[in-house]
């Protein structure tokens, strides 16, 4: 077969149709039916290249066969030229021109290899960087048997390929290059992942070794539901999902491999009749005969009951969510599903194994697993698509609530499971609780037994009565550290509430006598469990009383500032940056000196409160302020540097605003933010305005943060934005 003779096109009707690429990218509306018409004497070129752009797209959705094998099928209909739709012939020209674009890899040796082809390690020549590179096969590596459907193994790549384009997620194998090799076959590249597969992980879990436990290879599943739910959502099934194509690192990477048996749940949308149409919507059925060295469309193991049926096309993400419960199996029991029973038997046998039934119940072989995780691997499993988790996200809920402890929809539900879970998160909380429960249930016992003593009945209800609103400082102590949270950061509308908290903290604090000498006190010695909950409170109430790490005045991790130092910072801030003499005067200087200077093209700033200007750096003029909730202002030098210490604050520059150009375009290669590797989500290329705003000279010393915070997770401090422009 000879392709036909190519358009060859002027250079005026290229620019012409580059420049309406252009604007079209950077996001302006154009209308090609009327803009392709003018001038005239170029219309004709110019609806061609409209014709040619449009088809360029979807091209590798609608390939059918490759090169060689579009000739073989020639010869076999007795030479007869196959009537080739349009889609096809261009992807054959694209690949034509992408022939010998391997020439800059160096082949290193050979990873695995698959059902559609072989995986290679290999160095890119000039970065030298190592990737993998996947080709097709040649025919002779081929088994007979599959030699007559290497048009499918070629369009099942490119359909590789294109997915791959379309899945980016940090835990999904991203897609570098599409190319043609010398010899004529097809190839990609991947970067090169480094570690173990998640099925080497779960030999490590049974074997007890390099710190693997079932909860660590839990947390990796939960990732892969995350990046398949990622998948899902833009209509792609996986299809082919096993421990053995998830990839794990050292440093805790996880990526999910081997995307040739996935499938776009989107028909082919460059279909220019019904009859095209009808054949790309069966084209997914026809599927389900290809059969590559024993696993037919996915590993039986883990395959899902509709795909061993052969209904592939109708594989939903429900199909997904099945392999991951099979993969949880595994990792539960120890066994691959069907395995446990018939060891040895080859994918044929146990694809009719996955037909006639489910595998052995989890139960029987993890009688040590916790039943919840039971519960998930039964839902995932679930032979009816319609009976299992609807959709990835809710499975990986399901194991995110396991691992934290929480209520797993699978497996219960109600206030009393809440309830349950909340002992567990909060063990040392709940067994206090449970002490006064305690407590209380014996003090009734008592009285029941004791009933005829009225006497000391009365005496016992005393005792808890009195004792039990002293115990209730539990909680008050707790609603404190709540309202605490609350009112952060320290400003001046916080003043009134900090001077309320102190007052009736200074409340509880005083009964703290009170309650020590309720210690020595006979009803407390002589009531079981009283005397150590006693001791509890009052450690508590010193804790939060303590000057240098209590809540009331010192600093405390978790909390910050103690509410006395926010309310002495509250109270002086205004007067410390704003409302001052000299800091009026300060702030004068700096409006003027931002107004007048060149680099802030008139900005006029107003008094930040928080902020005490520094005044510009020497060397970049840019405007510095010190941000006094982190620490003590910097110091001026006779050199214009600024001098540190210990407790020095932080130092925010305010930096100009000013314009830039985001996204990129591949049409003009002289034009703005051309960039040879453009991908459509680049698009279009746009004009962003920013307005001027604070940012930090340097990093956070851990005194400035822990000043600002008291705490070592992440608090959003207050921030000061610049007024508009004149």
């Amino acid at each position: 077969m000879k392709a036909g003779p190519q358009p060859r096109y002027s250079e005026a009707a290229r620019q012409r149709f580059a420049d309406l690429i252009a604007r079209h990218d950077a996001g302006e509306p154009v209308d090609f039916e009327r803009e392709v018409a003018t001038p005239p004497e170029l219309a004709s070129e110019l609806r061609l290249l409209h014709a040619g752009w449009l088809l360029l797209g979807p091209v590798l959705q609608g390939v059918r066969a490759g090169e060689s094998e579009l000739r073989e099928a020639e010869e076999q209909a007795g030479g007869r030229p196959l009537q080739l739709d349009a889609r096809t012939r261009r992807l054959l020209d694209l690949l034509g021109r992408l022939r010998g674009s391997e020439a800059r890899y160096e082949r290193l040796d050979e990873i695995a290899r698959g059902g559609m082809g072989v995986v290679l390690r290999v160095r890119e020549k000039g970065v030298e960087r190592e990737l993998a590179l996947k080709r097709m096969f040649r025919p002779e590596e081929l088994p007979p048997s599959l030699r007559g459907l290497r048009a499918q193994l070629l369009r099942r790549l490119l359909d590789e390929a294109w997915i791959l384009s379309r899945l980016q997620h940090p835990g999904i194998v991203q897609l570098h290059e599409l190319g043609v090799d010398e010899e004529g076959l097809v190839y990609f590249t991947m970067p090169l992942v480094r570690g173990r597969t998640l099925a080497e992980a779960f030999e490590l879990v049974r074997a007890g070794r390099e710190g693997w436990t079932v909860a660590r290879a839990l947390g990796f599943l939960q990732r892969v539901c995350e990046a398949l739910a990622f998948a899902h959502s833009i209509g792609i099934v996986h299809r082919d999902l096993k421990p053995a194509n998830v990839m794990v690192g050292r440093f805790g990477e996880l990526q999910v491999m081997d995307w040739g048996l996935a499938r776009s749940r989107e028909i082919p949308r460059a279909v220019e009749t019904e009859a095209e149409r009808d054949a790309a919507a069966a084209e997914l059925e026809r599927d389900a005969a290809l059969t590559l060295g024993g696993d037919v469309l996915g590993t039986p193991a883990y395959m899902a009951p509709e795909q061993a049926f052969g209904r592939s096309a109708d594989a939903s993400p429900r199909a997904d969510v099945y392999a991951l419960g099979a993969m949880l199996y595994e990792l539960l029991t120890g066994v691959r599903p069907y395995h446990s029973e018939h060891s040895g038997l080859t994918s044929g046998a146990m694809l009719e194994r996955v037909k006639a039934g489910p595998p052995v119940p989890i139960e029987e072989l993890a009688l040590a697993q916790p039943p919840e995780l039971l519960a998930i691997c039964r839902k995932a499993m679930q032979r009816d698509p319609e009976q299992r988790y609807a959709n990835m996200e809710q499975l990986g809920e399901d194991l995110r609530a396991h691992l934290e402890r929480r209520v797993v929809g699978a497996y219960e539900t109600g206030a009393w499971a809440q309830a349950r879970k909340w002992v567990l998160r909060n063990r040392a909380l709940a067994a206090s609780l449970a002490a006064v429960l305690l407590v209380l249930v014996a003090g009734l016992v008592v009285s029941l037994v004791f009933k005829s003593r009225a006497d000391v009945k009365a005496a016992e209800a005393a005792t808890r009565k009195r004792f039990g609103e002293q115990l209730s400082a539990f909680r008050t102590l707790e609603e404190f550290g709540e309202q605490a949270e609350s009112l952060w950061p320290p400003g001046p509308e916080n003043v009134a509430a900090y001077r309320d908290w102190l007052e009736r903290a200074a409340a509880l604090e005083a009964r703290l006598p009170e309650f020590e000498a309720s210690l020595g006190t006979a009803e407390v010695h002589e009531t079981p469990g009283w005397q150590d909950e006693l001791t509890k409170v009052i450690a508590e109430m010193k804790a939060f009383a303590n000057e240098q790490t209590g809540l009331m005045r010192g600093v405390v991790p978790g909390h910050g500032w103690g509410i006395a130092k926010r309310l002495d910072f509250a109270s002086r801030v205004e007067e410390r940056t704003v409302s001052g003499t000299e800091v009026r005067a300060l702030w004068d200087d700096a409006i003027a000196g931002i107004a007048a200077s060149p680099r802030y093209d008139g900005l006029k700033l107003n008094p930040q409160l928080g902020l005490l200007p520094l005044g510009p750096d020497p060397k970049s003029g840019l405007w510095e302020f010190a941000h006094l909730l982190t620490g003590e202002p910097a110091r001026r030098q006779a050199d214009g540097t600024l001098a540190f210490d210990e407790q020095t604050g932080v130092v925010l520059v305010l930096i100009p605003g000013g314009s830039f150009f985001m996204g990129s375009q591949l049409t003009r290669s002289r034009g703005q933010n051309y960039y040879k590797d453009h991908i459509r989500e680049e698009s279009p290329l746009h004009k962003v305005t920013l307005s001027p705003y604070f940012i930090a000279k340097y990093e956070f010393t851990q005194g400035q943060w822990l000043r600002a915070t008291g705490k070592t997770r992440a608090r959003t401090l207050p921030t000061t934005i610049p007024s508009s422009r004149r």
